[in-house]
């Protein structure tokens, strides 16, 4: 399953027209004082901006899996402007694009590796490496709106394929000073990522008694997330997720799913996080 060399080119090219861009951003500076920038109370306020956290986190054993474990989640974002770039959980953006509405840059996610799981069946397949999925993102975020959409090719030959990623999120004010976003998002993933995740060949079949199963390309989940943030003292913040995803056509009716695991997805994750 050898990734496509043009979707490799495309993406490195897309890659290094973002970095270009960003780099004529920096030339050019920001507007006004080149060191700081006056708050509200005309104090001055750094350029860079920076937060660091982590916490744990429940996830599915496997993509498919009725079995969940505790995982450790990090995030951090350092940020100049509209100029960012963020960690969170697997996935690393770089938003390269100065503009106070839109986003635009490279997007680097690490897929872990599936072995050693809970349900004896799944774990006699063969065993799936690490994954490395290069790709972009484009966006906005206006009104207490933002959108997102985003595609990323698998460049370390776990998989193979490759996926794209549409999401839509809100930002509500119900309570004072505890922000809360809910997204919704849908991923579509190619023949590769489908057949390595939930396919069964003959030899796996034998393995681990479920029915051979060849899994297509298409959208293989959709799901809702739900975001909350609470400010614990000063610099200081705690935020807590929880999501949903329901898997759809193939990847929910592979017996890696269907018989043993569930299409019901669940993850959750409790962030303290140190902003300066």
């Amino acid at each position: 399953m050898q990734p496509s060399l043009k979707r490799i080119q495309f993406l490195l090219a897309l890659v290094i027209c973002c970095v270009f861009g960003v780099a004529r951003a920096q030339d050019m500076g920001p507007p006004g004082d080149a060191g700081v920038t006056p708050d509200l109370e005309g104090r001055p306020e750094p350029i860079w901006r920076f937060s660091a956290g982590a916490g744990p986190g429940v996830a599915a054993d496997y993509e498919g899996s009725d079995d969940y474990k505790f995982v450790p989640v990090f995030a951090a974002r350092a940020q100049r402007q509209e100029i960012f770039v963020a960690l969170t959980g697997t996935t690393a953006i770089a938003n390269l694009l100065p503009d106070p509405v839109f986003r635009l840059g490279p997007l680097l996610r690490v897929r872990t590796s599936r072995d050693d799981v809970e349900s004896a069946a799944v774990d006699s397949l063969q065993d799936i490496d690490t994954a490395v999925e290069l790709g972009a993102f484009a966006g906005f975020e206006a009104g207490g709106w933002e959108g997102e959409v985003e595609i990323a090719q698998d460049v370390a030959d776990a998989h193979g394929g490759f996926l794209v990623g549409l999401q839509l999120a809100h930002t509500l004010d119900v309570l004072p000073a505890v922000p809360i976003t809910v997204k919704a998002f849908t991923t579509w993933a190619s023949h590769d990522y489908m057949q390595t995740y939930f396919g069964i060949d003959a030899a796996g079949s034998m393995r681990s008694g479920l029915d051979t199963f060849g899994a297509e390309s298409g959208f293989k989940n959709v799901g809702l997330n739900v975001g909350a943030r609470y400010p614990l003292a000063s610099n200081w913040i705690l935020a807590g997720t929880v999501s949903y995803a329901r898997l759809l056509g193939d990847a929910a009716d592979s017996p890696v799913t269907a018989d043993a695991g569930s299409a019901n997805q669940w993850f959750g994750t409790l962030i303290v996080t140190y902003v300066f």
